[in-house]
């Protein structure tokens, strides 16, 4: 059995007293740098949450505010509107000129009305059916409201039978005739809202040529393109941008061209009111 060294064994445990603390040393710096980090995160994490409640704030504001002034604007135009509709229904008129109306024959409250935003800016418009007079006489309107000069202002003028897509594209025709052929399109008229100038630009006039009744709702009876009719059904398409530029289109050339600019949008739904007192209140 050796001797024990009551100085080895001094140095051993002086030893030992010094690794256990160094190691409380780096343990009591590891959870201050811990306790420093958790700070540091809580703080950040409290800034964001902080930021993200303003920002959403903010957001809340300015849309509460930005609702608050087309609430506003839409109030002052539906006031327009339906001093409008109240000239037309009690005297025939717009904007003071008078429209073709035969009160032994038709029915002013026969015609509709829709108040509604048609072009997805927040602000409404006013679309207007007028369907009470001959073939010349009837047509479609779409009016919307000027705040800076408190007026209406036309965005297009056209046929009664207004269909609106969500693209912009909007499709009017005129009404039927009896004779009508179910074979080919009744014509009609294309136009494309163009926001910067707030109102529809024509794109073209359609109608259908038959090589047996001619243009179809038209009395133009000139020669048949028959080198158009590439698969000989006997029907063409006549695109007329005005009276004196237009071209022909076979079944597949038009659907292509009418498929670029009806083809991406889905049609929307207008409720229409009649034209009574009540329903303009």
């Amino acid at each position: 059995m050796g001797i024990k060294n009551k100085k080895g064994l001094a140095l051993l445990d002086g030893f030992k007293i010094g690794i256990l603390a160094g190691t409380m040393v780096i343990t009591l710096g590891a959870c201050a740098d811990s306790s420093s980090a958790q700070k540091e995160n809580t703080q950040k994490q409290t800034t964001q949450t902080t930021e993200k409640k303003n920002a959403k704030a903010s957001d809340t504001n300015k849309a509460k505010e930005s609702e608050q002034e087309d609430t506003e604007f839409n109030k002052k135009a539906t006031k327009a509107y339906k001093d409008l509709l109240v000239e037309l229904h009690d005297k025939q008129t717009l904007e003071g000129k008078k429209v073709e109306f035969d009160p032994a024959t038709s029915d002013i409250e026969y015609n509709e009305f829709a108040i509604t935003d048609i072009n997805g800016d927040g602000k409404k418009d006013l679309i207007l059916v007028y369907n009470t007079a001959s073939e010349i006489g009837v047509f479609g309107k779409v009016y919307g409201y000027d705040e800076k000069t408190n007026s209406l202002k036309s965005k297009v003028v056209c046929g009664p039978n207004m269909h609106f897509y969500e693209n912009g594209a909007l499709r009017d025709e005129l009404p039927k005739s009896e004779n009508a052929s179910e074979k080919v399109i009744w014509p009609f008229g294309l136009w494309k809202y163009d926001k910067t100038k707030d109102e529809y630009e024509k794109i073209a006039y359609v109608s259908a040529r038959n090589s047996e009744e001619g243009e179809l709702g038209s009395e133009d009876l000139e020669e048949f393109p028959t080198d158009i009719d590439a698969d000989g059904n006997g029907i063409v398409y006549k695109i007329s941008e005005d009276d004196e530029n237009y071209h022909y289109l076979d079944d597949k050339g038009y659907n292509e061209w009418i498929n670029s600019y009806l083809g991406s949008g889905k049609e929307k739904k207008i409720d229409y009111s009649k034209l009574t007192a009540e329903n303009i209140k």
